[in-house]
């Protein structure tokens, strides 16, 4: 199997079986490569392609070695006994090669964008509650609800607000919004 960052880069590219690429399997490079230069390299004119879309021919492995050879400034080109770390290089080679194009084919598009920003925690400021009334009704509160109460006032309305926020329903806290208008 395919390691998490050679699927992640096969999934950028859009590869249909991104998550079951096997690189021991010379049909899925086969397609993998096909695929590559159908899609994002795009070195040969579609009539050149005609022979690596071959992948059942016998003699694919030196039409894949023609390619190779067609490639601008390819560092590879293929042995008569290629081991599996010989297929692998070249393999990660073109990946690579078709990210650089794919990028280069939308750089403008690509340096638009702005990355997604995490939503930026709220600070909690309590202002008007400086009043001996507000400090009771929250120390009351930590009571009953059986929560300690910091000495900050703003440490403890964060926990009162997060306690009641996670522990309580948004119907009941409706529900005693609607009894304390009531009693007014």
């Amino acid at each position: 199997m395919a390691s998490k960052s050679f699927q992640r880069k096969l999934r950028a590219l859009e590869f249909p079986i991104w998550n079951k690429f096997d690189i021991e399997n010379r049909e899925h490079i086969k397609s993998l490569v096909v695929y590559l230069e159908q899609t994002k390299i795009r070195e040969l004119k579609v009539s050149q392609r005609a022979n690596l879309k071959k992948v059942k021919d016998k003699k694919w492995v030196r039409y894949f070695g023609d390619y190779l050879d067609e490639i601008e400034d390819c560092p590879y080109q293929l042995k008569p006994k290629m081991d599996q770390n010989d297929w692998v290089e070249i393999i990660e080679w073109l990946v690579s090669q078709a990210i650089a194009r794919t990028y280069s084919d939308g750089k403008d598009d690509f340096n638009r964008r702005t990355p997604i920003r995490r939503v930026e925690r709220r600070e909690y400021a309590l202002t008007g509650c400086e009043a001996k009334e507000c400090e009771e009704a929250m120390n009351g509160l930590c009571k009953f609800l059986n929560i300690p109460a910091n000495s900050d006032k703003v440490i403890t309305s964060q926990t009162l607000y997060h306690f009641i926020k996670t522990k309580f329903s948004l119907s009941s806290i409706t529900n005693y919004e609607a009894t304390l208008n009531d009693d007014e």
